[in-house]
């Protein structure tokens, strides 16, 4: 597994676009979002499998924390990886002011 952080000004929005594969501009039929709270703010997360030739990360799960400008990419091998990149994301954690 491979986990990036985003974190700036153009991250931690809905991921929308992630629905639609680019090259096809076809729906992704494994395409799956919901929203939960994570230390108090909305994060969207969703799962798609991104087939592709000779990339060893097939699949992968993103994490936007909406309107907090941060987004977490993690990329997987395998599907099974799926619950353990959610558990990263939910460890996420916001300094208070």
């Amino acid at each position: 597994m491979r986990v990036l952080f985003d974190y700036g000004v153009y991250s931690g929005k809905p991921l929308d676009s992630l629905r639609t594969d680019l090259d096809s501009l076809q729906p992704r039929p494994s395409y799956s979002s919901h929203i939960e709270r994570i230390d108090g703010h909305d994060v969207e997360i969703v799962s798609v499998d991104v087939r592709r030739d000779r990339n060893p990360f097939e699949h992968f799960v993103e994490a936007s924390y909406l309107n907090n400008g941060l987004v977490m990419v993690a990329w997987c091998k395998k599907t099974a990886d799926y619950e353990a990149a959610i558990q990263i994301s939910r460890s996420v954690r916001f300094k208070q002011h």
